[in-house]
């Protein structure tokens, strides 16, 4: 998720970017709801067949806590209805304090202290865990969902901006120039990655310790692999992406329910089902809907 945050801040720095930093805050939240509420309701209203008795019993204040965008909040709550969902609501607070932060942070001579910044916030919250709660100590990296801290560091908003800033903070330095980074930075994300997969790194410090080094895959991608990301396939495939992150988790819940095929088919059926069901879901619902709403604006 971490990266996703770190793309996120990039890519709305690098496109709202000019010389003071100022935003049209009302055009920007209003196509920020465009572009992402219509398919998270939709997401939401995918479940409800499958998932009614037990939403039905969860009580009303959960269902608006999810409805309204504010689940993250609760750490608790975070996963409710549609799990991955919940990075929607931290995505949710990232927008509206984007045209508050975004003047400040172009005004840095150094973008690269506002990137050191973040991640010294980022160690600060986990060192501070870490001293503060011994319990977590021995925790292994699969196993950090016994203490409420923890969750809190997975899923809070507050916890997860400097992600998001770190994002912004490479946008910023980027558009002043390239960068001639070390064939280390690669190497050392791959390092991170293959850690964070062997479960050797909490989830709970990853921002700490991956975030810096997805910043610096995306400037790579950025600067290198133009000719890569403008193919007509990837063009598509990030378009449908967003779809794709909201509803594999109730696509995948519907074949738990319903496929009596072969084991070896379940993964490439579902693959399958994942991307038609959301390059459909972006052709016929997330574009209509988001030029609508703009032009009802």
């Amino acid at each position: 998720m971490g990266l996703f945050f770190v793309l996120s801040g990039f890519i709305l720095a690098y496109t709202y970017l000019n010389e003071d930093g100022q935003v049209d805050r009302r055009k920007f939240w209003l196509n920020r709801f465009a572009r992402i509420y219509p398919v998270y309701l939709l997401s939401l209203l995918v479940v409800l067949p499958v998932s009614w008795q037990q939403l039905a019993g969860s009580g009303s204040v959960k269902l608006g806590l999810v409805v309204g965008l504010v689940q993250a909040w609760f750490p608790r709550f975070a996963l409710f209805w549609n799990g991955p969902a919940w990075s929607l609501s931290a995505e949710a607070f990232f927008y509206a304090v984007f045209p508050f932060i975004l003047p400040y942070l172009v005004r840095l001579k150094r973008p690269i202290l506002g990137i050191f910044g973040c991640m010294a916030i980022s160690a600060v919250m986990v060192a501070s865990c870490w001293v503060a709660l011994p319990e977590i100590r021995g925790l292994s990296a699969i196993d950090d969902s016994a203490s409420i801290v923890i969750d809190i560091l997975r899923f809070n908003p507050l916890a997860r901006l400097p992600e998001f800033l770190m994002g912004v903070c490479f946008a910023i330095r980027f558009a002043k120039g390239p960068l001639n980074l070390s064939p280390i930075v690669p190497a050392a994300l791959a390092l991170g990655l293959i850690l964070a997969g062997a479960h050797l790194i909490p989830r709970f410090v990853f921002a700490a310790v991956l975030a810096p080094l997805f910043g610096l895959l995306i400037v790579c991608l950025a600067s290198r692999g133009q000719f890569l990301l403008s193919l007509p396939l990837m063009v598509k495939g990030g378009e449908i992406s967003y779809a794709v992150y909201l509803l594999h988790a109730p696509i995948a819940h519907y074949l738990n329910v319903f496929w009596k095929g072969s084991a070896y088919l379940v993964v490439p059926f579902y693959l399958f089902v994942t991307i038609l069901v959301s390059w459909a879901t972006f052709e016929l619902i997330e574009e209509p809907c988001r030029k609508l709403i703009r032009r009802l604006s």
